[in-house]
């Protein structure tokens, strides 16, 4: 499957030596945030866990497009849930926004985003990382991984509204970088709002 992210991991917490992680993608748009979470969740179940015991998991997305990783120790028993962070869309990639009657295209390079109106008339080209002068983090080759609007049934991220809003923005679409860097673009003019990194 051309848009599938394969990851298969196979822990041995008996020594840090017999823990193995297999990471593979098929060219599309992959998220170094989401091997940098899984990492990171390893090496705690490695400290937390029973000495020999095996840790597994499995990933679901749900309707708005986020990664959840549901992990099990068969030994301690004990189950838990993470946040994988956004599926990484194929490039390049075209998402119309529902309620906004604008297109927004993430170039194949995964830097530029461009909108257009609902008769193809260009609105704006942009670059939000360059634009916003955000530093590298993580990666030396941010791209778009994640855009969409912001639902208002997404209670865990009503926050991001009262951000925007705060500046005097309503209307707003919601990007994330491979890199974990997330914010929101200015639909009249591209203007990208820096929001936080994980």
């Amino acid at each position: 499957m051309r848009n599938s992210l394969l990851i298969a991991i196979i822990l041995t917490a008996a020594s840090l030596s017999n823990a193995t992680l297999c990471w593979a993608d098929d060219d599309t748009n992959t998220s170094v945030a989401l091997k940098t979470n899984l990492d990171f969740h390893l090496q705690l179940t490695r400290k937390q866990e029973p000495i020999g015991s095996i840790t597994s998991y499995s990933r679901t997305t749900n309707s708005e497009g986020q990664i959840s990783i549901h992990f099990t120790n068969q030994t301690s028993g004990s189950n838990w849930i993470v946040d994988g962070g956004p599926v990484p869309i194929p490039l390049p990639h075209i998402y119309k926004a529902p309620t906004l009657g604008i297109t927004f295209e993430v170039e194949s390079d995964g830097r530029h985003v461009i909108a257009t109106d609902n008769k193809w008339k260009m609105l704006w080209r942009r670059d939000p990382f360059a634009d916003s002068k955000l530093e590298f983090y993580r990666t030396q080759t941010p791209r778009v991984v994640y855009i969409r609007e912001l639902s208002k049934s997404d209670e865990p991220h009503q926050w991001i509204r009262k951000a925007m809003e705060s500046r005097q923005i309503t209307n707003f679409i919601c990007i994330n970088f491979n890199s974990s860097q997330f914010g929101c673009l200015n639909v009249r003019n591209g203007d990208f709002t820096f929001l936080g990194q994980r």
